[in-house]
């Protein structure tokens, strides 16, 4: 499959889920990032970030409840990644695998729940 047709199915993916009705309704601010968003797809990857609110673990523990309820999420990994040692690595992270029965494909999508300031600078090095 290449970049185009990706691209095409990362959207089809995106809206079939309903996965951006899930994020806005509690983290207004988001940004795809990665190879989605510089439409240069060579694998079924997509990667999200999001700012985190005053209340970001409890509302990302729901967003995770609810993607782990949505159909054909076959494996879902969490992390705490603000309990690491390495600060530079402070998020909470959720990767969500996905079987596309249409395609027969598998999908992987990252999604990433960072403080206001580093999702503000991961947003202007994405513009770039």
């Amino acid at each position: 499959m290449n970049t185009i047709n990706l691209q095409y199915e990362a959207k089809r993916i995106i809206n079939e889920l309903g996965l951006l009705k899930l994020i806005e309704s509690t983290f207004p601010n988001y940004i795809f990032i990665g190879s989605y968003a510089n439409q240069t797809m060579v694998w079924p990857d997509i990667d999200i970030c999001i700012s985190l609110s005053q209340n970001a673990k409890t509302d990302f523990n729901r967003l995770v409840y609810e993607i782990l309820n949505l159909d054909n999420i076959y494996k879902l990994v969490y992390k705490n990644e603000f309990m690491e040692i390495n600060e530079s690595k402070s998020a909470y992270y959720i990767g969500v695998h996905y079987y596309d029965k249409r395609r027969d494909m598998r999908w992987k999508i990252d999604i990433k729940g960072v403080e206001e300031g580093k999702f503000e600078s991961i947003k202007v090095s994405q513009k770039q």
